[in-house]
């Protein structure tokens, strides 16, 4: 997969107290706020890669853009292959605050197997799936127990 550039329309409006919220009406979900527009910008343009990313991964057509005013604001985002792979994962200091552990424990899990790594573009990182598997299964306190060696 190409490296693409997507660009939709969006709405800006400013609440009572000045906080910034950007929308992108074509993409269900897509919509941010800020307490300053470019803020309010950076947010909904992450929010609008995850979205296009997941749908991109599971097949779906993306909406072809409207613009009801071509000066209208708008947000423009790149998803490439290694973004969706990203978008899937946690580095392993993030993954060591999901599981409460440290990033050494993570180390070690992602070495014995207990974690799923994927490293992409040189960066080893852990997939969201198997942090979640490994929060969903109870542990047992104490040492696992080590099996008994025949002389």
């Amino acid at each position: 997969m190409e490296d693409m550039t997507y660009v939709y329309e969006a709405t800006v409006d400013v609440d009572e107290s000045g906080c910034y919220y950007v929308e992108v009406p074509q993409l269900q979900g897509v919509f941010a706020g800020g307490e300053t527009l470019a803020e309010a910008y950076g947010n909904v343009a992450v929010n609008m890669q995850l979205v296009i990313a997941d749908m991109l991964e599971r097949g779906e057509p993306l909406p072809e853009p409207e613009f009801s005013d071509p000066a209208g604001p708008a947000v423009c985002v790149a998803v490439d292959e290694v973004f969706i792979q990203e978008s899937k994962c946690l580095t392993v200091s993030e993954a060591a605050e999901e599981l409460g552990v440290s990033p050494g424990r993570v180390s070690q899990l992602l070495d014995s197997g207990g974690l799923v790594p994927l490293v992409v573009d040189g960066r080893r990182l852990v997939t969201i799936a198997s942090v979640n598997e490994r929060k969903a299964t109870p542990r047992r306190a104490g040492r696992p127990r080590k099996e008994a060696t025949l002389a």
